[in-house]
């Protein structure tokens, strides 16, 4: 019987409990073979906390009074996994007047697994939704300032030129339109953004060296640390490298850095220090200022989208919760220590 058992896991027991032969189906679901196995009580397939409860003796006394037992435990596979399982156990009498226990094992892992996978993509999806409400609402509002602001002052240059106004007159009035111009530009840019790394993981993932990147990233912010006179040190040595999408750790170092020198400290010089280490299965990559800090309760705010805290400094409340994305979707996360008035630390954690 237990030759043609090989999709089933099938345990046979005596009335004691004590296993007698086992399937070829049990031996691949659970790692056990006929050696391991035969001679022992069936409590050995059960984990420490359902040993604790007596769910084998409970079970065993069941199917013996009744003549049959549904179970759902969780079985322990060889290497030490726990399994979820369901099944049945049955007592059969022979032509003899032998007794002997049938329990046939059905692995629910696959089941779960499929149940968790439903559940993780409901969640996102729901992220997603939350997401696209605030993006709609963010691109009628932010874009329509820009747009009115450009139709006022194209208006008010129509009207000088149809006055006599001369080339030198208007040059204000085009320098402001050229400013609304590029802050409409740069919205719409974060709005791509946005909706990019909502899109599938990159699979663009190479080796990528943290000093290339930053030299990279201090090119476009060098006006901003010249005129604030910023400290910037770096100490690669203990990870100099991360695998990872190369233009998101362009992107994460970025934002990063340009927020601690734009939300610098106006009694003191900014000083910044950027440093990686290995931590487990972790790359940590922390970027800490002397700048205003943070308040607690504004903590999770900070990551949010179109959340800005301050209003001193321009911008959109995009970069932090486009750097927390990237890492959510790709397994990894960041964090934040600050003391309002001091500075503050963030760290972000690559999954490797």
């Amino acid at each position: 019987m237990l030759r043609h058992s090989r999709h089933n896991a099938v345990f046979i027991l005596d009335t004691a409990g004590i296993i007698m032969g086992i399937s070829e189906g049990a031996q691949r679901s659970y790692g056990y073979t006929h050696k391991d196995v035969h001679g022992k009580y069936f409590d050995m397939l059960f984990t420490e906390e359902s040993r604790k409860q007596q769910k084998p003796e409970l079970e065993l006394a069941k199917v013996l009074q009744y003549g049959t037992a549904a179970d759902y435990n969780e079985f322990v596979h060889k290497d030490g996994r726990h399994i979820w399982t369901e099944g049945e156990s049955l007592l059969i009498t022979d032509v003899w007047g032998d007794s002997f226990i049938i329990k046939n094992v059905h692995s629910l892992d696959k089941e779960k697994e499929e149940q968790r996978n439903l559940q993780q993509q409901n969640e996102k999806l729901l992220r997603i939704n939350n997401d696209l409400d605030t993006f709609v609402y963010t691109a009628s509002h932010d874009l329509k300032n820009p747009v009115s602001n450009i139709e006022s002052l194209v208006s008010i240059m129509q009207y000088e030129l149809k006055h006599g106004a001369d080339a030198e007159a208007v040059e204000p009035v085009m320098s402001r339109i050229t400013e609304a111009l590029n802050r409409f530009k740069t919205t719409l840019n974060e709005l791509t953004e946005i909706s990019r790394i909502d899109a599938p993981v990159d699979t663009d993932e190479m080796y990528v060296s943290f000093d290339s990147i930053l030299q990279e990233v201090m090119y476009d912010v060098q006006d901003l640390v010249d005129s604030t006179e910023a400290s910037i040190q770096s100490d690669f040595s203990a990870a100099t490298m991360v695998r990872f999408s190369k233009k998101n750790v362009r992107s994460i170092l970025f934002n990063l850095l340009s927020n601690a020198l734009k939300y610098r400290s106006p009694e003191r010089k900014p000083e910044i220090y950027i440093e990686t280490k290995p931590a487990g299965e972790y790359i940590l990559l922390s970027v800490r200022d002397n700048g205003i800090g943070i308040e607690p309760a504004q903590h999770k705010k900070v990551f949010q989208f179109f959340k800005r805290l301050h209003t001193h400094v321009q911008g959109t409340g995009v970069g932090m919760g486009i750097v927390k994305k990237i890492m959510d979707n790709t397994g990894g996360k960041i964090t934040l220590e600050s003391i309002p008035g001091k500075g503050s630390a963030f760290t972000v954690h690559f999954k490797q």
